[in-house]
């Protein structure tokens, strides 16, 4: 297998399970939403069986969107090899990386704060430390979503769907919804690129 076509069916393996992992995501949000239930319902057994249900795919959700990231970073490191353009998305997903590992350390320190009951003077700077976390990590998740749009435009020359993909994702920053969209349109991209190759040979 060549690099291009590794990099292609990552590519379209990381976008699929990307889109799993939303409609999971959304699996867990709706049903619970729509159910109504009250502070009274707190030992209802149906409420207690709508939570598990919801930590088993909530789990599932974060299962697959690790997955998602490393079959999206084996890619953008194949295609990397094909063209060193190609490597500005792995340095994007690299940012991403680190934007939601400071995001997520945040909300420890947040629940690290609230559980020790801290004075009010040490919640002060921890608050600061959270804000200016909060801050790094939108900073980085931003760079790392251009970066990674822009690999998508760059793959254009590969197959045209990608640069659609790409100004639609980008466009996704302000309308995040756009990115499924965008993922959508990656994977389709993606599996026509496998087939001419297959093609090809």
């Amino acid at each position: 297998m060549t690099d291009l076509n590794e990099g292609m069916e990552n590519l379209r393996k990381g976008s699929l399970v990307y889109l799993l992992a939303v409609a999971v995501s959304w699996a867990s949000i709706i049903p619970l939403m729509a159910t109504g239930f009250t502070a009274g319902d707190l030992m209802n057994p149906a409420l207690i069986a709508s939570v598990g249900a919801l930590a088993i795919l909530i789990v599932a959700a974060i299962v697959l969107g690790i997955a998602s990231f490393v079959y999206l970073f084996m890619a953008t490191g194949a295609l990397r090899k094909v063209n060193e353009r190609y490597g500005i998305g792995r340095k994007g997903l690299l940012l991403m990386l680190v934007g939601l590992i400071l995001f997520s350390f945040s909300l420890i320190l947040a629940l690290f704060a609230a559980a020790t009951g801290a004075s009010d003077d040490i919640a002060l700077v921890i608050v600061g430390i959270i804000g200016l976390l909060w801050i790094i990590a939108a900073v980085l998740l931003l760079i790392g979503v251009i970066l990674f749009g822009i690999m998508l435009l760059r793959l254009e020359d590969v197959d045209t769907r990608f640069k659609t993909a790409g100004i639609i994702y980008l466009i996704g920053i302000i309308v995040p919804f756009l990115i499924i969209v965008a993922m959508i349109l990656v994977y389709s991209a993606a599996n026509r690129a496998i087939k001419a190759a297959r093609a090809a040979v």
